[in-house]
């Protein structure tokens, strides 16, 4: 009874607001219907292991696209949660860049909605590092946050110290998805001190968009 009558409290003084559009909405952490409706989220069928949606094909289709066939990824599987178009873009900025990390714990609740499966046998959640001068000028390393709000939501814990980034690269956005390939590649490293500690370990790797199988968009993805 007092838990509901301080929320109530709270909402007084505070109304909950859309996290994107900052709308009056009736509950915390809930999006207007306006903005709902811009939302373009990846439902199946998509490709299992990029997760590059599918434009036709049965909700339970687990064939893989044509490049992930032709030329296997590295890693098991993706999970996305929407795709990257402008209204998506608008808000994936403004958490990257323009430090709206208010946006960090409904993305992440949505990332683990979505990834489930990716997360399934899990040992460590491990967000892509940024290079500590970019670290430095932006103040905040917005993979983190996210994995901090999944490991929230499903105990699993973060390590932030299992890949470090070797070197700064520039920025993917106008670069081709061969450009970003060259453009990252030695870019991260695992540390020799944790190699030995990570050996046999399975780990989900967590950032904000994946620019290299297609749409961009925001992912979980399980190595």
């Amino acid at each position: 009874m007092a838990f509901f009558l301080a929320e109530k409290l709270l909402n007084f003084f505070l109304p909950p607001v859309c996290p994107f559009c900052r709308t009056l909405v009736s509950h915390n952490k809930t999006v207007c219907s306006s903005c709902w409706s811009q939302i373009q989220f990846i439902t199946a069928p998509y490709c299992p292991q990029c997760a590059k949606p599918f434009e036709f094909g049965s909700a339970t289709n687990d064939l893989k696209c044509g490049k992930c066939l032709s030329m296997p990824p590295s890693y098991s599987l993706t999970r996305a949660v929407f795709k990257y178009d402008d209204f998506s873009r608008k808000l994936i900025l403004s958490f990257k860049h323009h430090n709206a990390i208010h946006l960090g714990p409904i993305l992440a609740h949505w990332m683990y909605t979505h990834g489930q499966d990716a997360l399934i046998g899990a040992d460590f959640l491990v967000p892509v590092p940024l290079h500590w001068t970019r670290l430095l000028k932006r103040g905040y390393n917005q993979a983190a946050i996210l994995s901090k709000e999944i490991s929230k939501l499903s105990n699993i814990p973060t390590k932030l110290k299992i890949l470090e980034r070797s070197r700064r690269t520039p920025i993917q956005g106008s670069l081709t998805p061969k450009q970003r390939q060259d453009n990252v590649r030695n870019a991260f490293q695992v540390p020799s001190a944790v190699a030995s500690k990570i050996q046999g370990k399975t780990l989900v790797l967590i950032d904000d968009v994946l620019t290299t199988a297609g749409p961009t968009h925001e992912k979980i993805k399980k190595e």
